[in-house]
């Protein structure tokens, strides 16, 4: 009983569950060499155990707290990078609305498709938004067409359709920032 407590809180450093054996096999193994009168070995092998198996008992609310605080702030950081893929995406799509402008006398292309047709944008996964933002609906809402890059800076040309999960959505204006607005409450 003492080598398969042993063993059994060595196993738990890296499975847990065999954490309670380890306990119920040391305290048996030890009992059982106390009342042997000397005729049982072992005693360092059933501590052994038992001080494996107490350990990782007690670490598991340790462990269970780390996790559950390491969760979200790799959710928030997931969360980040897609939005900071989807900015890029309409700054992409921004230098190419500019760079059909300079060859058709200052406008904006009818529809992003047009950049594509021209081969001004070759990837079409520009338009689309990362998974875990894609709500049902989502994508490029296109402003540009019947504009120019003379009308004012401030003029959006460019937003996703819908507002993300955290009530976001990206904002591309004639001056060729991106940014990330939250959406007013509605009354």
């Amino acid at each position: 009983m003492a080598v398969a407590s042993m063993i059994c809180g060595i196993l738990g450093l890296l499975l847990w569950l065999p954490c309670i054996p380890a306990i119920i096999l040391g305290h048996l193994g030890l009992s059982a060499i106390k009342k042997s009168a000397g005729a049982l070995k072992g005693s360092g092998m059933a501590v052994a155990g038992l001080v494996t198996g107490y350990i990782m008992i007690a670490a598991l609310p340790v462990i269970a707290i780390l996790a559950s605080l390491a969760v979200p702030a790799f959710n928030a950081v997931q969360a980040q990078g897609d939005q900071l893929k989807v900015v890029n995406n309409a700054k992409q799509i921004v230098i190419g609305m500019k760079q059909y402008s300079s060859d058709h006398d200052g406008k904006y292309p009818a529809s992003l498709d047009m950049l594509f047709d021209e081969q001004i944008l070759t990837d079409r996964r520009l338009l689309t938004f990362p998974t875990r933002m894609n709500v049902p609906g989502q994508g490029w809402e296109y402003l540009g067409a019947d504009h120019t890059d003379t009308d004012p800076g401030s003029l959006v040309i460019l937003r996703s359709k819908k507002a993300d999960r955290m009530k976001k959505i990206i904002v591309a204006r004639n001056d060729g920032s991106v940014t990330v607005e939250r959406v007013p409450a509605s009354p």
